[in-house]
């Protein structure tokens, strides 16, 4: 590996190769201690992002509706490592990444869902007579 700096400023220009030249490198999985991370690359972000509400909501035991109020709580679709709008020709479409289960399974047990869902529950405009 040779990291070289090219223009002015904190511009940095970064060529990963396997030949003998530059600085050695290993690659390691993601979270090893130590590493750092040097370089991402993204060929199709629906590889990336690659879970919808639904997926979530079966992989963590939780309701669309009352996961998407825990979403809403812990502001996860602010964080774009999680979340990220896709729009393919005209329709958009809401996907998560892994990193997006992993803080749910993380956050979920340490929740009260049904208060958070009290909290962000879609407010209705009309009510029928005996609904509170």
């Amino acid at each position: 590996m040779k990291i070289t700096s090219n223009g002015y400023g904190p511009s940095l220009d970064l060529r990963i190769t396997k030949s003998e030249d530059g600085i050695p490198f290993t690659p390691v999985p993601e979270g090893t201690p130590g590493a750092a991370v040097i370089a991402i690359k993204r060929v199709n972000e629906l590889d990336f992002y690659t879970l919808n509400l639904t997926a979530l909501s079966e992989k963590t035991k939780v309701s669309n509706a009352k996961l998407l109020a825990v979403i809403k709580e812990l502001k996860l679709q602010e964080n774009t490592d999680a979340f990220k709008e896709i729009k393919i020709g005209t329709q958009t479409y809401k996907r998560y990444s892994p990193l997006a289960l992993d803080i749910l399974k993380k956050e979920l047990p340490k929740l009260d869902i049904e208060a958070i869902w009290q909290k962000n529950r879609p407010k209705t405009r009309y009510r029928s007579k005996g609904m509170k």
